[in-house]
Formats: C-alpha cells, structure tokens, sequence
C-alpha cells in the first residue's frame, strides 16, 4: 500500500534539511574562523621572509631590514639568520653577530649562518672566533671557494701561513678565476722563504664597538662557539 505524503509534509523535511546544511557549513565556518588567525600568521611569516629575500637579493638590506625587525624577538632562526645577513650587508656586524647566535642556538649546522657568523667576525678583526665558523662551512660545504678564501684572510691575519696557504690552495682550485688568490699564495711563499721582521709581528685581535647594541645583548656578541 503506498504512502502519500501530504505536501505539507514534505515541505517540513525540505526545510528541516535545509537548517542542517545550513547548521553544518556554520560549524565549518566557524572552525575556520578559529583556524584562520595562526593560519594568517604563518602566511605573514613566510612572505614577510620571502619578501627581505627578494630584498637582501636585489641590494635593498634597509627595507629587508624594515621587514622582520618587528619579528626580532621571534624564537624562529629563520628570521634572525634573514636580519643578521640584512645587518651584514647594512656593515653592523655587531648586530649581525647577534641575530646569526640566535640563529645558531637553534641550527647550528647552517652553512648560511656559520658562513656569516665568520665573515661579521672577520670584519670586527675578530679572526679567532672567526676562524671555528668558517671551519665548519668548509666541513658542510667542502666546495665553497668564497669560505676558503675568507679563512685564508683570518688565517694570514693570525699569522698562521701555512694553514692560509693551503686555505688560498683550495680557494684558487675551486675558482681558477680568481687571479688575487694566486697572487696572496705567490706572497706567502715568499713571505715564508725569508725570515719575518720583527716590525711584521703585531697583534690583530681588536675589540668591537657595542655602542649599537642594547645591554642586554652583550652577553651574545664576542661568545665562542
């Protein structure tokens, strides 16, 4: 025997369908809209970074700068190995020290940071921290001519010929190009043929200036790895 539904009836179940489809998209609107603000934020981060990239890449380290120093009390190495590098190129290597040790702290096998953390270094005349950093590149990345060639400088700084002798060994295999290498590794042969003036001996380590930084961060600058 077939049932007739009155049409009242199955008007009822179409609006009562209706209120739970429209109830269940609610409910995933609202799990969205709960999601969304870390969702966002992620977003931010990452095309904040993407963004000093492009800028640090095309020589605009101020506004690379500008983009991730609000982020600079942020836990993530990303951020503080991206401003240590805009740091880096703006010539304040004290604050690039600082950010590339926090970077450190949580990576500490990143050749881009321990390839800055020894370049910043090397610029303050700093050659003995330098030196552990730009070790370690070349331990990562045995092909990074560039790295050679700045251990190389810290080395000759330090009067250690022999270990920037075969520094600029290395530098000139892996960039036959670079004819000043070359010439550094005919001087030092040279150099090591006679003996050395006692004028030619002088200390190198110098102090750096920390009048940019704020007291607190003075504990990070100058640490050993």
């Amino acid at each position: 025997m077939r049932i007739r539904m009155k049409k009242s009836s199955r008007k009822g179940l179409v609006l009562v369908f209706l209120f739970l489809t429209a109830l269940l998209s609610g409910g995933a609107a609202l799990i969205t809209v709960v999601r969304s603000p870390s969702d966002l934020a992620i977003k931010s981060l990452h095309l904040r970074l993407v963004a000093a990239e492009c800028a640090l890449a095309e020589g605009r380290a101020s506004d690379a700068e500008a983009l991730l120093k609000p982020l600079a009390e942020s836990d993530d190495p990303k951020v503080h190995a991206m401003l240590g590098k805009a740091y880096a190129a703006l010539r304040n290597s004290s604050l690039a020290i600082f950010h590339f040790l926090k970077a450190h702290d949580k990576d500490r096998n990143s050749p881009d940071v321990n390839r800055g953390l020894g370049r910043a270094y090397s610029e303050l005349g700093l050659h003995d921290l330098a030196l552990p950093y730009l070790e370690r590149v070349v331990q990562l990345d045995p092909n990074d001519a560039g790295t050679w060639r700045a251990m190389a400088k810290a080395y000759r700084a330090r009067h250690r010929l022999e270990d920037a002798s075969h520094a600029l060994k290395k530098s000139a295999q892996l960039n036959p190009a670079d004819m000043s290498a070359i010439r550094e590794l005919s001087e030092i042969t040279m150099r090591q043929s006679r003996p050395m003036a006692p004028h030619e001996v002088r200390p190198t380590y110098t102090i750096p200036s920390m009048s940019v930084i704020a007291e607190s961060r003075l504990e990070y600058v100058g640490r050993r790895p």
